[in-house]
């Protein structure tokens, strides 16, 4: 097995919180112009959500990283359905005792746990190499 010699935990979080605000420094402007600043403070929080469970879970994912195999995919897997039962929660929360742009809060979420499924799913693969695959 890799041992893991950097924080990866920091480094995915670094890289989240970049393609955020790239995103929010994109579309925050015709956002505020458009719909106001509700808008743009319902896509902040959405992100800000969806950042922190996907840092848990890629920590998570870092103290966990040299188990074996199928325990590692466990807990990849159950950190996605994690982040998915969580994200749920924070929508419905939001529907019923938020004051927040439900529909921008909805897009926001959704928007940023496709793009950071991905970005997870391509850094674990990039710091696990080939050597995760079982023999």
């Amino acid at each position: 097995m890799i041992s893991l010699k950097e924080n990866q935990t920091l480094k995915f979080t670094r890289m989240i919180l970049g393609i955020d605000a790239a995103v929010l420094v994109l579309a925050g402007y015709p956002l505020y112009v458009n719909y106001g600043a509700e808008m743009v403070s319902s896509f902040l929080i959405g992100f800000l959500i969806t950042s922190a469970a996907f840092v848990t879970a890629m920590y998570l994912i870092e103290t966990n990283y040299d188990e074996a195999f199928n325990t590692f995919m466990i807990l990849v897997m159950g950190g996605m359905f994690g982040k998915l039962l969580f994200l749920s929660g924070a929508i419905l929360f939001v529907f019923i005792f938020s004051i927040l742009h439900q529909i921008g809060f909805t897009i926001a979420v959704l928007f940023s746990y496709l793009y950071k499924s991905v970005a997870e799913i391509i850094f674990i693969n990039k710091i696990s190499g080939k050597s995760r695959l079982p023999q």
